[in-house]
C-alpha cells in the first residue's frame, strides 16, 4: 500500500508527455500511484500513451471525457479526487529529478503540521539551463504574509509543480476569483492557514519555457484581480513588493500589445527603467494613469 500519488496533468502537448512520464518512472523512490489525466481536446496524447503499451501496476490513464475549461479547474478536480494523504500535481511539459519525490515525502514526514513542501526548479530556454536563486537552507513558514513576501520580493520561489500536499490538512482548494489563470499563486500562499508550508533548499525538477505554456500569454485583469487579493492579506511590510507586481503587470500587458497591436516600442523601455528605478507609488501612478491600464 502506498500513500503517496503523483498526477501529471496533460493538456494538448504530446510533444513533452512521454519525456515527463519517463522522469516520473525514473525516481529513485518509487512508492507511489502514478495517474494521468488527460485534459486535451485532441485525442494525440492518448495515441502516445496506447502506442507505448505502458505496463507498470502503477500507471493509471484518465481521458477527460468533458475536458475543463481551464488549468485551474482542472487542478481542483484532482483535488477532489486523491485518495492518498500525500500528492503532487505535476506538468506535462516539466522533468522529474530523480531525487525530487524522495526528498519531498521525506520532509513532509517528519512534521504532522505540515501541510505542503515545495522545492526549486532550473529554468530551461532555447534549450539552455538558466541559473536559479535557491535559498541556502530550508524555510518554514507558517504565515501567508511571509510567503507573499517570498512571491514579491523578486527572490527565489518554489516552484507551483514542485509541492507535495497532505491532504488531510488541506481544507481550500483554488479560488479562481483571486485571479483567474493566476490563481495558483493565492491557493499557495494561502497554504500557511492549513499548517507549515517548508521549502527544501534544492533543485527538484526543470521547467522548459515555450510558446504553449499558459504562462505566455497574459491576461491583464486577471493578474489585477491576484495583486488585489494579496494586498488584502500582504500586510504593510509588503507594499513595495505589491507595487513591484503592479508594474510587471502594466509590462506584460504593453509586451502583449506590442506583438498584437504595434504599440510603441518606447513604452515598453519606459516600464522597464520603472523597474530599475524602483518608482514611489505616487509616481508609479501617475505613469498607470497616463497608461490608462491600471483603475484603482
Amino acid at each position: 500500500m502506498t500513500n503517496v500519488s503523483i498526477y501529471l496533468m496533460a493538456r494538448d502537448r504530446p510533444q513533452y508527455i512521454m519525456r515527463s512520464i519517463n522522469s516520473i518512472f525514473n525516481q529513485t523512490f518509487q512508492n507511489f500511484n502514478f495517474i494521468v489525466s488527460d485534459n486535451s481536446a485532441t485525442n494525440e496524447v492518448q495515441n502516445i500513451i496506447v502506442n507505448n503499451n505502458i505496463k507498470d501496476p502503477r500507471f493509471t490513464y484518465i481521458r477527460r471525457c468533458q475536458p475543463f475549461e481551464s488549468g485551474i479547474d482542472h487542478i481542483n478536480a484532482i483535488h477532489h479526487e486523491v485518495q492518498t494523504q500525500y500528492y503532487i500535481i505535476f506538468h506535462d511539459d516539466d522533468i522529474m529529478l530523480p531525487e525530487m519525490v524522495g526528498q519531498l515525502y521525506e520532509t513532509i514526514k517528519e512534521d504532522n503540521k505540515i501541510v505542503a513542501v515545495g522545492g526549486f526548479a532550473y529554468t530551461i530556454k532555447n534549450g539552455r539551463k538558466i541559473s536559479s536563486k535557491i535559498p541556502n537552507n530550508k524555510e518554514i513558514i507558517d504565515s501567508p504574509v511571509t510567503l507573499i513576501s517570498k512571491y514579491t520580493s523578486g527572490g527565489a520561489n518554489a516552484a507551483f509543480a514542485s509541492y507535495m500536499y497532505n491532504k488531510h490538512l488541506l481544507t481550500n482548494f483554488i479560488e479562481k476569483k483571486n485571479g483567474g489563470k493566476y490563481s495558483d499563486c493565492s491557493f499557495i500562499v494561502s497554504l500557511p492557514q492549513n499548517g507549515l508550508v517548508v521549502h527544501i533548499p534544492y533543485p527538484l525538477m526543470e521547467i522548459t519555457i515555450h510558446e504553449g505554456q499558459d504562462s505566455q500569454d497574459h491576461n491583464f485583469c486577471e493578474y489585477l484581480s491576484l495583486i488585489k487579493y494579496l494586498k488584502r492579506i500582504a500586510g504593510k511590510e509588503n507594499k513595495k513588493g505589491i507595487t513591484r507586481l503592479r508594474v510587471f503587470n502594466i509590462y506584460n500587458e504593453l509586451v502583449r500589445r506590442h506583438k498584437k497591436d504595434s504599440i510603441p516600442l518606447y513604452s515598453l523601455r519606459i516600464l522597464r527603467l520603472l523597474f530599475t528605478l524602483s518608482p514611489t507609488s505616487f509616481f508609479l501612478k501617475y505613469i498607470i494613469r497616463m497608461l490608462h491600464l491600471y483603475n484603482k
